[in-house]
């Protein structure tokens, strides 16, 4: 008996669990132990609704939160909080946290496959070229996007850190940009980013683990590096890209194709600081995390009527969070199916025909010996078709 599917369900539940579970618990204790201040809801909601009202009012989970006392919002002096989030020592870990995962993400890839794995020997060397840079480019597009999506919700929604500073308009408290990684790393920003990755790194080992059709092409060493090549590229995307769509972004870039940068530019500028949607921006996964935030908001808000810092609403939150973290798992899951897909049906039958056609490509030339190729392959077609009309008389 198969035994993936109860090992990646209960693999799921467990990372997402333990994440879900890390994060309020380590902001509670630094609450209590460090800084009172640290990621304070009540401070960060007031902010939003104090620079930029109107998204606030807009915003599907914000605008219904039950009021904090008056003296949870009295208290926070708004210069002194937005001061407190260009800290550079949770940037300094981020970063060497970073580091550490590449060093081992590169000496593993190394390690790896310097011993040839068995499961891979027979493949020619190009298959596996092939092999990596399919799922490397799925890593980028897909895998990357829904681990910094899940990322982005917890951080806005769920656990409510000062992520949020990006919502806000700081330009009376200070002049620098308000972005995550630009040039500032909010409270809680590295905690919920950096377990995050744990998170999506682990069910990418489950999955390849424990379905061994997939090491067939693919080899776990590979699942560190690409994950790790990805996220240097989404913050040099962050770095870069974030502010030039600030500065850009127009309404009509809206209907630009998707996923082209005037799209992307629009979502953010537009949906993701108009309504607090759009977290990718992704066509593929937006979706997914508009009708999570849509459905936390009336969840939370409308029927529980929680109050952010109390035991009732880490409960939801967590449980929310865990529901959200087990559907975007399958999810991992699905894009190593298609890769697999792509890579067997497509990709290997490639190779094994440059294979056995190498002589006539060096003798004859690509186009020539595609020709032929395409010949014998309608011949055959019409010898089947043939031989069925026989059958049929």
């Amino acid at each position: 008996m198969n035994k993936f599917p109860m090992v990646f369900v209960g693999g799921t539940l467990v990372v997402s669990l333990l994440r879900s579970v890390i994060i309020p618990v380590a902001f509670e204790t630094i609450r209590h132990t460090v800084n009172p201040d640290y990621s304070r809801p009540a401070c960060l909601l007031k902010m939003v609704n104090e620079t930029v009202p109107a998204h606030y009012q807009a915003h599907p989970f914000y605008s219904g939160l039950k009021a904090f006392s008056p003296n949870e919002f009295d208290d926070c002096d708004l210069q002194q909080y937005v001061d407190m989030q260009y800290n550079q020592c949770e940037y300094e870990i981020f970063q060497a946290c970073l580091l550490g995962m590449g060093l081992w993400a590169i000496w593993s890839f190394v390690q790896a496959m310097s011993q040839r794995p068995n499961a891979l020997e027979w493949h020619p060397l190009l298959l596996l070229l092939l092999s990596y840079v399919v799922s490397q480019v799925a890593n980028n597009s897909l895998i990357t996007v829904i681990m910094m999506s899940y990322a982005h919700f917890a951080q806005d929604i769920v656990f409510l850190c000062g992520n949020i500073m990006h919502h806000c308009d700081i330009s009376s408290y200070r002049v620098e940009n308000n972005a995550s990684l630009v040039k500032m790393t909010p409270h809680g920003f590295a905690l919920t980013s950096l377990l995050t990755i744990v998170w999506g790194v682990c069910l990418q080992h489950v999955i390849v683990h424990q379905w061994p059709v997939f090491q067939t092409w693919y080899h776990p060493s590979w699942i560190g590096l690409q994950t790790w090549i990805s996220l240097l590229n989404v913050i040099f995307k962050v770095k870069t890209s974030h502010p030039l769509m600030h500065a850009v972004a127009t309404k009509e870039m809206l209907q630009a194709p998707v996923w082209t940068f005037e799209w992307r530019a629009a979502q953010h500028v537009f949906v993701h600081h108009g309504n607090g949607d759009a977290f990718g921006p992704s066509f593929l996964f937006d979706p997914i995390f508009s009708q999570a935030l849509h459905w936390y908001g009336y969840l939370h808000n409308d029927l529980g009527g929680f109050i952010p810092g109390t035991m009732s609403h880490y409960i939801f939150a967590i449980a929310f969070d865990v529901s959200l973290g087990c559907l975007l798992g399958l999810l991992l899951a699905a894009v190593y199916a298609v890769c697999y897909a792509l890579v067997t049906f497509l990709l290997q039958p490639m190779v094994k025909w440059m294979e056995d056609n190498i002589s006539t490509i060096v003798r004859e030339g690509w186009s020539e010996c595609c020709r032929t190729a395409t010949m014998a392959w309608l011949a055959k077609a019409r010898r089947m078709v043939w031989k069925k009309k026989v059958k049929v008389i």
